[in-house]
């Protein structure tokens, strides 16, 4: 193995450290979301925590029509525009 073969294999392996790193960031800010949804639902009478039926009930497939409405929606919230090829 050469030298630049050898930075190139820890470039890649930084890089899936980073990846990991971010997926646990991501994981830590989920819980937390979860955590403090539990506690909102506990102390208020406003807010309901969700019934576990209703988080794991399966859905209807989406439909093509469907799928582009809210890939629109989404590109719209954070600000990219909409191009079409044709």
């Amino acid at each position: 193995m050469t030298i630049p073969e050898f930075l190139e294999m820890l470039d890649g392996r930084n890089r899936r450290e980073e990846i990991e790193m971010e997926k646990m960031k991501v994981q830590a800010w989920q819980n937390a979301s979860l955590i403090r949804c539990s506690i909102a639902s506990v102390f208020s009478k406003d807010v309901k925590f969700p019934e576990l039926q209703d988080i794991l009930k399966n859905k209807e497939p989406q439909t093509a029509e469907q799928m582009e409405a809210a890939l629109c929606s989404i590109n719209a919230a954070f600000g990219g525009n909409v191009i079409y090829y044709e």
